[in-house]
């Protein structure tokens, strides 16, 4: 398993490169196609993605989802070490050492495969709002009865909220004149400001984990300190908690919009609120095959970022959204625990055992 984590590590698959993307794809592939598992593959706006299933189906009783796309890193991150009894490297804790466990784990069934209900899931534009990996996939009809995506919380717990998101560019034109003269202009940035000031009152002035939040992510305007810019852009982030609240302020960007005489495009689909319940019967049997092998009883967590997850909540999908002890995705101190990455992969194979045997109907 150590050495399919390492090969997948060194491809740097930073999304949006799409040699990368292949080359991730098809050593994930030639891991499958041996054990004779149903493979089919996908591309859409270039990204490609994978979906494997033990039966020839769209809806396994069990999908394990996990996205091989990653953030930029310098080049040496894309060597796995150790140190200190921790993987270190871009990817190891998001979110490549799930595949690694999955693509093990089909071979360790290989010569009873056909006795269990799974499919793998695999993306690889994650990072880009996942909208042509998994958001394709589940528009086409592959939905399971739970997905394992280990793509949020730590040391175990299990996620069951994380806010919904929406990311969208606000553009305002004005009048460009010299920058002594505005009354002889129409100063696009002075607008924009004007607008985003107005839409931040919207928004709870403590923006806090369970308010709603907005975040101006970029901003630019004006090629010159003494011109009067013609043209300002914004782009921002709107976290939400339900979708009621999110139509709410788009209701109110639409009116100031209007009023500023500025156009708004999306950037992203509607990125619906994760919510899961630690209750439900094929989480519940997840966490207790956690504390049978690690000794540790999770408890629920939230989230403040989001994950590809929010394609299956609408459809009533519960996602076991959990990981072993591991920290700093997207920076350049990115680790995972190396007795949690083995521990991840008993629970995870104790867990198929009981879930997707397809003589096992104790979680139907």
């Amino acid at each position: 398993m150590e050495d399919i984590f390492r090969k997948l590590v060194a491809i740097p698959s930073v999304c949006g490169n799409l040699p990368a993307a292949y080359e991730i794809m098809d050593l994930a592939a030639n891991y499958l196609e041996p054990t004779g598992i149903h493979i089919q593959r996908f591309e859409e706006n270039g990204y490609p993605s994978l979906v494997a299933t033990t039966r020839p189906t769209k809806t396994p009783r069990l999908m394990l989802a996990a996205h091989l796309d990653v953030v930029p890193a310098p080049s040496a991150l894309f060597k796995l070490r150790k140190s200190k009894g921790k993987y270190i490297g871009r990817g190891v804790f998001d979110m490549k050492f799930a595949a690694a466990s999955y693509l093990t784990l089909i071979q360790e069934l290989q010569p009873k495969l056909s006795d269990y209900d799974i499919g793998i899931m695999l993306t690889t534009d994650e990072e880009n709002h996942g909208q042509y990996g998994t958001g394709m996939l589940v528009g086409r009809g592959y939905v399971p009865k739970v997905c394992v995506l280990p793509d949020g919380s730590e040391n175990w717990h299990i996620e069951t909220f994380a806010k919904g998101r929406w990311f969208a560019q606000i553009t305002v034109k004005g009048k460009a004149a010299h920058g002594s003269r505005p009354w002889e202009g129409d100063s696009a940035s002075v607008k924009l400001i004007r607008l985003l000031s107005d839409l931040s009152m919207a928004f709870e002035f403590a923006q806090m984990p369970d308010t709603e939040t907005l975040n101006i992510g970029m901003m630019n305007s004006g090629q010159s300190v003494n011109q009067i810019p013609d043209s300002a852009t914004a782009s921002i982030d709107i976290r939400y908690m339900e979708i009621k609240t999110l139509l709410r302020i788009q209701e109110k960007l639409a009116e100031l919009c209007k009023k500023y005489g500025a156009s708004l495009v999306a950037l992203n689909d509607e990125g619906h609120p994760i919510i899961n319940k630690l209750d439900n019967p094929h989480i519940a049997a997840f966490a207790s095959c956690v504390e049978k092998i690690v000794g540790v009883t999770p408890a629920a967590t939230t989230s403040f970022g989001t994950s590809d997850g929010r394609f299956f909540t609408p459809l009533n999908v519960p996602c076991i959204i959990t990981r072993p002890a591991g920290g700093g995705q997207h920076s350049n101190k990115e680790w995972l625990d190396i007795d949690g990455f083995y521990q991840f992969h008993a629970v995870l194979k104790d867990y198929v055992q009981e879930i997707s045997r397809l003589s096992n109907r104790a979680v139907a």
